[in-house]
């Protein structure tokens, strides 16, 4: 699929750490200090319900920073666990509609 804006990374957070607000804070801190080492950030999100939960997304301002960061996170481990990295619709994110 083409890069898009939004890079969409699965696999960074535990379920328990899903259900502890204080943890997903400090991860979704975390992936926007992890990205912004490739381009500027504009938002990160982590649904915590929904077909989404757990995801993180994050958007950047221009589709190459994204890309950079994907190629650099896909396949990382995190916590014991390999992250996934994907390009998700910017108007799907822009309408808060995470998939």
């Amino acid at each position: 699929p083409m890069p898009t804006t939004v890079l969409r990374v699965a696999n960074m957070l535990s379920p328990a750490e899903l259900a502890n607000p204080t943890e997903v804070e400090e991860i979704r801190r975390e992936a926007m200090g992890a990205c912004g080492a490739h381009g500027q950030v504009q938002a990160a999100v982590i649904p915590t319900s929904g077909p989404a939960a757990g995801v993180v997304f994050v958007k950047f301002a221009d589709a190459r920073s994204a890309q950079a960061a994907a190629q650099a996170l896909g396949g990382k481990t995190f916590d014991g666990r390999m992250l996934q990295t994907s390009f998700a619709p910017e108007a799907q994110f822009a309408a808060g509609n995470f998939v």
